[in-house]
């Protein structure tokens, strides 16, 4: 699968047969990341459901003393502000809508960038190869802000590489405006832009470009608003410290390695192990790479490598923090596809493509079942109750998320009840802990590790003097039963106890 061959025409999409390509492309990779949607009630999203709990919150104040809204002009805000626009009653639906919205703006930029800087004779190999990138494990995560960001600064670049070859001042218009919407939706991937911007500039510098400074000074003056933001960020947001402080953790370099294809190509579990095709022939094609295109050239993929393997995979109240890198870098590995395929090799991207989408079908299903079964205890709880979510086994039917973590979040959502583990640590979140009040003790991954008897002993009576106990998997065997506590629920694997009266 050589990635060789003659430099295509770039500009090509304007004439109608390649316009007609990138369509299908886009249809095609849309639908296949898109569908799994009609299968289940919420979608499976690690994050989601929790988020879904924020956007309660921010409605109703008044049953949330200890927290306070941060306001949404703020980045990391799009997903929050898309669901209080789209109001409380429809909370599922618009979740549902925003990411759909993110699998078509993957499926959208993915060809265009292939047709723009590898030519139209490598679309079709890599539509197929993409199939795994457009409900990728940021989507399955639900960090779905960072998910759309980063197809939008992908967007970016494909204007910036339109504007090196062919400057208009409405296109830099449009790169400003786009800029602001990257930004406001995830900062970090406004500062992969930079930094592509900056490697660029360097590549053109060391191959003694004399337009070097011109075409990079461009880009700046277009982000120039977006950056100023991030930096307003930085000092406003960010600084002000976290209540959480995690600080900077590394993974085993063997890890790290792993998930180069786990944390970004692989979504829930083995049904998409023929992401691994994608992961192993883009990688391939990018080592035998020869071609230099502007933006997403071998020297960008370098360099984003790079800090893939070196970035810390925690950094204060940042997770998946290497990660992030990977969809810049699976764009650079794209534009390099093969231009031509034998038939054989079509049929089996093709049918890796096609299970993928299947594998995401029936993971949604699962995965939905698995969510209705935690929520079967809706009913029976109370209006604004205090509820205690403890997860023992949060991944469910994934394997490569923890699906079900953060569940909880439907009895919010329905009852309104307490939302001790709602991600409110830290200021760039959009919603803290008020001044004076005590984060809950409540730690979510206590359930799921390994505690002495003593230790499983305290933590059942701290429960004791709280309202209502949700249990979700089964309890290792140290784990007591909760003193003061009545089980009013028992539906599969959800146990739900009621204090005493």
């Amino acid at each position: 699968m050589s990635t060789n061959g003659p430099v295509p025409a770039i500009g090509a999409e304007r004439r109608l047969g390649d316009r007609s390509v990138v369509r299908i492309a886009t249809t095609l990779l849309f639908v296949l990341g898109a569908w799994p949607l009609l299968v289940c009630d919420v979608p499976p999203l690690e994050d989601l459901p929790a988020h879904l709990a924020t956007a309660v919150v921010i409605r109703h104040p008044e049953a949330y003393p200890d927290l306070v809204f941060h306001g949404f002009f703020k980045t990391n805000a799009t997903l929050f502000l898309w669901l209080h626009a789209c109001g409380e009653a429809h909370l599922v639906l618009a979740a549902k809508a925003f990411v759909a919205l993110v699998v078509f703006s993957l499926a959208w930029v993915l060809p265009r960038l292939v047709l723009e800087l590898g030519g139209r004779e490598r679309v079709p190999a890599a539509t197929l190869l993409a199939a795994p990138l457009v409900h990728n494990w940021f989507v399955a995560m639900g960090m779905l802000d960072y998910a759309l960001a980063s197809a939008l600064a992908l967007v970016i670049v494909l204007l910036l590489v339109r504007e090196a070859r062919d400057p208009r001042r409405t296109r830099m218009i449009t790169i400003a405006a786009l800029g602001l919407i990257v930004w406001y939706t995830h900062v970090f991937a406004l500062a992969m832009l930079a930094l592509l911007a900056v490697v660029e500039w360097i590549r053109l510098r060391l191959a003694r470009d004399p337009n070097a400074n011109t075409r990079v000074l461009r880009a700046f003056v277009a982000l120039a608003p977006a950056l100023a933001l991030a930096a307003w960020s930085v000092v406003v947001e960010f600084l002000r410290g976290s209540r959480a402080a995690p600080g900077i953790r590394y993974r085993p370099p063997w890890e790290t390695v792993y998930e180069l294809w786990a944390k970004y190509a692989w979504a829930f579990s083995k049904l998409e192990i023929a992401s691994l095709v994608s992961f192993v022939v883009l990688g391939w094609c990018l080592f035998r790479a020869r071609r230099t295109h502007p933006m997403l050239s071998p020297f960008a993929a370098i360099v984003l490598l790079v800090l893939a393997l070196g970035l810390p995979s925690e950094a204060f109240d940042w997770y998946a923090v290497n990660s992030r890198v990977l969809p810049f870098l699976y764009a650079a590995a794209l534009v390099t596809a093969p231009m031509h395929l034998p038939r054989w090799a079509t049929a089996s991207l093709a049918a890796c493509a096609l299970s993928i989408s299947v594998g995401l079908g029936i993971d949604y299903a699962r995965l939905g079942r698995d969510m209705n079964e935690l929520a079967s205890g809706i009913s029976v709880v109370p209006e604004n109750a205090d509820l205690v979510p403890v997860i023992f086994e949060p991944k469910g039917s994934s394997e490569n998320t923890w699906a079900l973590v953060n569940a909880w979040g439907l009895y919010v959502v329905a009852r309104h009840t307490s939302a001790p583990l709602v991600f409110a640590h830290s200021p760039s979140f959009p919603i803290g802990y008020r001044a004076g009040s005590s984060v809950p003790r409540d730690d979510p991954s206590f359930a799921q590790e390994h505690h002495s008897p003593d230790a499983w002993r305290t933590f059942a009576e701290s429960l004791a003097t709280r309202g209502w106990v949700l249990e979700w998997g089964v309890p290792p065997p140290e784990m007591v039963r909760i003193p003061r506590h009545t089980l009013v629920v028992e539906h599969g694997r959800l146990r739900l106890y009621s204090p005493a009266p």
